[in-house]
């Protein structure tokens, strides 16, 4: 029986391997990362094409209290957002690493992951105003 030796990196596996070509350690579409509001009530899993997909709030993060407004909910998913792209940024550097060196520009992703987040945004802060007395 031949097992694969354990590695403690991306790099130490493309090293490893005599033609350098090693398959990526996750495949790109298991690629997802999480974030979390400041608060924990709101969480955001994105995927590997800088796409949303679990929005999850709390129903607290709803109720009156400071910084529950439209405003304030609207900054708590920003921060959410942010928080899951910058932890999938994170771990695309670590698998690509050993392929890439490490300088991988994420730039077009994060421009997408911008214009998402300006219409989660607005939609939310629409809902806001159609549920206030």
């Amino acid at each position: 029986m031949d097992l694969e030796p354990p590695y403690k990196s991306r790099r130490e596996r493309v090293l490893a391997e005599p033609d350098g070509n090693a398959t990526p350690a996750v495949a790109p579409a298991a690629l997802r990362a999480e974030g979390r509001s400041r608060d924990g009530l709101i969480r955001v899993t994105v995927s590997h094409e800088g796409r949303i997909d679990e929005l999850s709030i709390d129903p607290q993060a709803l109720r009156a209290g400071p910084r529950r407004d439209a405003a304030g909910l609207a900054e708590e998913i920003k921060h959410a957002v942010n928080a899951a792209i910058d932890r999938l940024h994170e771990r695309i550097r670590e698998d690509t690493e050993g392929i890439f060196g490490g300088d991988l520009n994420l730039h077009k992703t994060a421009e997408r992951f911008e214009a998402t987040l300006e219409r989660l945004t607005s939609d939310i802060a629409e809902a806001h105003r159609k549920f206030q007395p």
